[in-house]
């Protein structure tokens, strides 16, 4: 009998971490610095897929996480030459 290969969904769950982020009213997606802590691989995964995540201390907004911008800019490869 040949074994016969399972295929998943190509998408992946959502991490754990979304029961730590709460949603707040014109702020968005929020965390407090202990859970982002604890849970900055699954954060950096979400922030990766396009999401914004505001991290907050004390109950106060402190940085927000967003996408890393990619640029198609070529690198520089000549050198400067004074006279």
């Amino acid at each position: 009998m040949k074994a016969k290969t399972i295929k998943y969904p190509p998408h992946k769950p959502e991490p754990m971490v979304l029961k730590e982020i709460a949603i707040a009213p014109g702020i968005g997606e929020v965390i407090s610095v202990r859970s982002a802590k604890a849970h900055l691989s699954a954060l950096l995964d979400l922030v990766a897929s396009g999401r914004e995540i505001i991290i907050t201390s004390d109950g106060k907004p402190k940085a927000k996480l967003v996408g890393a911008v990619e640029t198609n800019r070529e690198r520089f490869s000549k050198a400067w030459v004074i006279t």
